[in-house]
């Protein structure tokens, strides 16, 4: 009698304080009910939120007979809001107490009147915006990126070039990844991998930003992406498998899996991911002068990879969480080379050597993030901290056998090399949201280790003898200290500025034992950075962008080991390799979303690279710096749904440069480049769409390179199945060879390099659970370990 009378009070109750959005009330403590219209008749996939103080907690789909449940669990005396809603019918929010006020079990909608005057139409947001420092690409309003895997979203991505090996801004070189304002902490094919594991469906937009502001590191020139993640509304499990089959003259797979759970406290992810591959590549690399040497080369590369990527976040209370990501991956490729070296005299041949090597080079490279952050009130301000330790473990042997036309006998060589790169970092990011502007300051401290050991033996009476004089142990060792400190205000609705200020100070020290001197190295540097943007309505978007950066080498860069492709032929790294710095001025105008001009001007001071001189028959190949230049260009990017079933993104780019070199040695010549991309997508049904695409890059000078047109085509088609869960994909591609010239004082180089651009892809990816549980996707800005790969 007790239980039928509190039934009964908490029945009462609910009717009086919901009489106009339910009908019956059931008592329990999990959700479930049935939605329905105001002719009593169930809606079909109306959409349920939950919600405490503001906060959601649970979000479900109504099935096709309007019925509704969760396994989430109510807590005592809890205030709840239920947000119900569905298209044609007046949205629908109710708050009860639980178990004060009982919950609903029945929910009515009202349909909207088709005869009011006054709608307010919800518009969707245009495929590209414009914010203050990024270019923003609404990835779920694209057709042409529905049902595809994250590396090919990118592809469809304003001002991204997306490669086998690469993602780049066109015109500005590789670039850094985020997720969530958060590094990835990966590289080359394995990040490649790493995002063909994440799906289109789970991407809420991706932010191309060119001029990267105070908060992230002033390191490199190419820009960054951030990747936004459509947020977690449901509880429980979800997963996904995905297969790449590649065909080319040589077949190659990757196989990527993932895992997904979240909970009210828990959210977490486990990647794994394989590739196995044979590849192809032939190259033509040519010094042209009265002494010409004649390099043609035929590899066969056989690489193998895996990886495990497992992120866990832990919410400790309303405002804070600390989690961490974990990565470890191994790879090995076996480089088959063949090598035919043919020395001349004015057209006429002196000698022929042959080389036939074999260099195998295994990896194993861990990455730990453990980061906590903690929101300091409920305006917004928050602290984010975290500690980062990074290790690669590069083992190369490489053998090598070469014969002459003019003697006899075999000179066989063997190289090995063995590489430990060690980075660990510490930072603290502070955001300060004032209602006169919102505050970012910070500071990070980064530790660089380079330890090498490379040695160089010859085969000697059925012996390998170690050659000390080719040998070589190397110590290398930075520090980096950095602070940070950045201002947004929005001025009215139509004026946003935005500024900040990097400080970085660098030590480095390289040694080897075989020289008692040791090269030290210190500087410290400020980098500034400022925005205006100026939006007199909603069709069109001005801004003006500048900032101060500079890119340092790669550790291997100024390692002075000597990697040998034959006993005549090598590269050395340089350890008195400076940094460079540039100066980055942008304009850019952004009409209704479609249409994009970027105007920009680079001045780069010190700026580096290869540097390549023959001494008594050798070519060495090393690294300097030597460049002086200013460039300057334009941008434009067109993105355009023209019918509900068509979508086209197109590109266009023109850049000028004057180069100055201080090594007279270096041919630099003033140039310019135009390259132009079209990308079209058709949605033939909802299930199936087909894309052809079509790149092209005019012959350009930059530098002392001059490089040969190249084009791109590709065409294929898209099938999403099984209510969405199952993807399939199709794809044809053909390219031509990279081909180009890089002058020097007395000779050229020319190479023709033939990548096997000829293919046929095959993709399948299924998705098992909830389709919204996305687990954890937090990344750690861990953007140093990029340069120890």
């Amino acid at each position: 009698m007790k239980k039928v009378s509190l039934l009964l009070i908490l029945f009462l109750l609910g009717r009086l304080t919901n009489a106009n959005a339910q009908d019956k009330i059931a008592y329990a403590d999990t959700l479930s009910g049935l939605v329905v219209g105001d002719d009593d008749m169930p809606i079909s996939f109306a959409t349920i939120a939950l919600l405490k103080n503001d906060s959601l907690l649970t979000y479900m789909t109504c099935s096709d007979r309007g019925r509704f449940s969760s396994g989430f669990r109510l807590q005592q005396n809890s205030t709840y809001e239920l947000h119900v809603s569905s298209v044609g019918y007046q949205p629908v929010a109710i708050s009860f107490v639980y178990p004060d006020t009982a919950r609903i079990s029945k929910i009515k909608l009202i349909r909207q009147s088709n005869t009011l005057k006054n709608v307010v139409v919800s518009a969707n947001k245009p495929l590209v915006e414009r914010k203050i420092d990024r270019l923003v690409f609404n990835l779920a309003n694209s057709i042409a990126a529905q049902g595809t895997d994250l590396t090919e979203a990118l592809r469809l991505t304003p001002m991204l070039r997306v490669t086998e090996n690469n993602i780049s801004i066109i015109g500005k070189g590789g670039v850094a990844v985020m997720i969530n304002e958060r590094m990835v902490h990966l590289s080359g094919p394995s990040l490649l991998s790493y995002l063909k594991s994440l799906r289109s469906d789970d991407i809420e937009r991706i932010e191309v930003i060119t001029t990267p502001p105070a908060k992230y590191e002033a390191q490199g020139n190419g820009g960054l992406i951030n990747i936004v993640m459509k947020q977690n509304p449901n509880l429980g499990w979800s997963g996904n498998v995905s297969v790449l089959y590649l065909q080319r003259t040589y077949s190659a797979y990757n196989i990527t899996a993932g895992l997904n759970y979240q909970s009210r406290k828990i959210s977490s992810s486990l990647k794994l991911r394989d590739f196995n591959g044979l590849s192809s590549i032939k190259e033509q690399s040519d010094i042209l002068s009265s002494h010409s040497i004649l390099n043609r080369y035929i590899r066969k590369d056989d690489a193998t990879s895996i990886g495990v990527n497992l992120s866990m976040n832990y919410k400790i209370s309303k405002n804070a969480d600390i989690g961490f990501v974990y990565d470890k991956d191994k790879s090995t490729t076996n480089i088959h080379f063949g090598l035919t070296t043919t020395y001349q005299t004015n057209s006429l041949t002196d000698s022929i050597l042959h080389t036939i090597s074999l260099n195998t080079i295994q990896a194993k490279t861990q990455t730990l993030n453990i980061y906590y952050d903690q929101k300091l009130d409920s305006t917004g301000k928050k602290l984010s901290n975290g500690v980062n330790i990074f290790s690669n473990t590069p083992e190369t042997n490489n053998d090598f056998s070469t014969t002459s036309n003019v003697s006899t006998g075999e000179q066989k060589v063997k190289t090995q090399s063995f590489v430990k790169f060690r980075v660990w970092s510490a930072q603290s990011d502070l955001t300060l949201p004032y209602k006169w502007a919102t505050v970012e300051a910070g500071a990070k401290f980064n530790h660089f280790t380079n330890n090498a050991d490379v040695q160089y033996y010859n085969f000697l009476q059925q012996h390998y003898v170690i050659d000390n004089s080719k040998s070589n142990l190397f110590t290398y060792t930075e520090k980096n200290a950095a602070a940070y400190i950045s201002a947004q205000k929005q001025m009215n609705k139509k004026w946003t500025i935005k500024a900040g200020l990097r400080y970085e100070y660098i030590t480095t020290e390289g040694h080897a034992p075989a020289n008692p001197e040791r090269n030290r190295t210190s500087y410290g540097k400020l980098f500034p950075t400022a925005y205006i943007s100026y939006k007199p309505g909603p069709r069109n978007t001005f801004s003006l962008n500048y900032s101060r950066r500079f890119d340092r080498p790669y550790l291997r860069l100024v390692n002075p080991f000597r990697f040998y492709t034959n006993p005549y032929t090598y590269f050395t790294g340089n350890p008195l390799l400076q940094p460079s710095f540039s100066h980055n001025l942008e304009f850019s105008y952004l009409y209704k979303g479609i249409l994009s001009f970027t105007l920009y001007g680079t001045r780069v001071n010190n700026g580096f690279g290869e540097v390549t001189f023959i001494q008594d028959g050798f070519i060495i190949s090393s690294m300097g710096n030597y460049l002086t230049q200013y460039s300057g260009g334009i941008r434009a990017t067109f993105n355009v749904k023209f019918f509900s079933w068509w979508e086209n993104s197109s590109y266009a780019g023109y850049n000028l440069s004057n180069p100055r070199s201080s090594i007279p040695n270096i041919d630099v010549r003033r140039g310019s480049s135009f390259n132009y991309n079209i990308y079209n997508t058709f949605k033939l049904v909802n299930a199936v769409s087909v894309f052809l695409n079509y790149s092209q890059s005019l012959p350009s000078t930059q530098g002392n390179g001059q490089t040969y047109s190249q084009y791109s085509l590709s065409l294929g088609c898209r099938a999403t199945l099984l209510s969405s869960k199952l993807q399939l994909g199709l794809s044809l591609y053909k390219g031509s060879n990279v081909r180009y010239r890089i002058f020097y004082k007395g000779f050229e180089r020319y190479l023709n390099t033939d990548y096997d651009y000829r293919k046929l892809t095959l993709t399948a990816n299924y998705n098992f659970g909830k389709k919204k549980v996305r687990g954890n996707t937090k990344n750690i800005n861990f953007g140093e370990k990029q340069r120890a790969n």
